[in-house]
């Protein structure tokens, strides 16, 4: 999985990027990409307000583990605020029309798409 930043045309620096040629045939990686970039998973302040080491340790370890937990548990994380995700043009050297490519694989997570209307939709809409 790749992540990523605050700005979702831009892969963040510690994603992997394909393709893959050490194991076999080169294949496109990452799969997909989600947000994960400066993620917080736990913050923590102690009675003077600094930063416990424990709080510091678990904000600098977020990565793309969180945007894993977007991704494999959309109704549980999204469903709740019916929020909305857009997706990301495709880049990284490859035409826009190709999908997947080897910096984003076959897109980012839209969570909104994939909920819809509040169900589960495994087919995209024809204007997506």
């Amino acid at each position: 999985m790749g992540s990523f930043t605050n700005e979702e045309d831009k892969l963040a620096f510690f994603s992997s990027k394909g393709p893959q040629a050490t194991n076999g045939p080169a294949y496109v990686k990452p799969d997909i990409s989600a947000p994960g970039f400066f993620t917080r998973s736990v913050s923590h302040l102690n009675n003077t307000g600094a930063s416990t080491y424990d709080a510091v340790y678990k904000y600098l370890t977020a990565t793309t583990d969180q945007a894993g937990l977007h991704t494999t548990e959309p109704a549980f994380w999204q469903l709740r605020g019916n929020d909305t995700l857009p997706g990301s043009p495709n880049c990284g050297g490859v035409s826009d029309s190709e999908w997947p490519n080897n910096r984003f694989g076959h897109g980012h997570v839209n969570v909104g798409t994939i909920l819809r209307d509040g169900k589960l939709n495994d087919n995209r809409r024809p204007t997506c």
